[in-house]
């Protein structure tokens, strides 16, 4: 990876974190500053979540696009998810993009693009009622709380989180 990338990366990363916070969530709505400037070419005209996992005193990883990723201990995955309402093509329907961003066992920090979420489409008419993104997603009604708060309505993350090996989870 290009050392200005890492750099630029490990800096998004850390602002984020600190924007949003460990074991919380942020909804920015249409308009809204998303931290760290992350999208700020085009994706500024959609809704976004942003929640930061938490850190694990132990090693630990996750599933995604079915490939297992290492997180160092006692750091957090990032997970932004990026959600609108569709009208281009097809028959109008929602769209969900995930990214996540985490720091690797040698402390490189990563960034995974997903557009294969289980909820990554969700035509309207299934869905029975012509909302918006917050309700298409079950988005909480509070724009910010801790990440445990964030499914009280359904809404999801999509991100499973485990041991790293099988190995158990250190105490904390």
């Amino acid at each position: 990876m290009d050392k200005d990338l890492r750099k630029d990366l490990g800096k998004l990363y850390r602002r984020i974190l600190a924007e949003v916070g460990s074991y919380h969530y942020s909804i920015y709505d249409k308009e809204e500053a998303i931290p760290g400037d992350m999208f700020k070419n085009c994706f500024n005209q959609y809704s976004c979540v942003v929640a930061g996992t938490g850190a694990l005193n132990s090693f630990y990883s996750f599933l995604w696009n079915n490939d297992e990723y290492a997180v160092a201990k006692g750091c957090e995955v990032v997970n932004i998810r990026l959600l609108k309402l569709d009208t281009s093509h097809d028959k109008p329907h929602y769209n969900a993009y995930d990214q996540i961003l985490f720091p690797d066992r040698s402390g490189d920090i990563h960034r995974l693009v997903r557009k294969d979420a289980p909820d990554h489409y969700l035509e309207i008419a299934k869905i029975s009622r012509l909302g918006d993104v917050a309700d298409a997603y079950n988005l909480p009604a509070e724009k910010q709380g801790r990440v445990e708060s964030y499914g009280v309505n359904g809404a999801k993350l999509h991100l499973v989180i485990q041991p790293f090996n099988n190995e158990p989870f250190a105490e904390e």
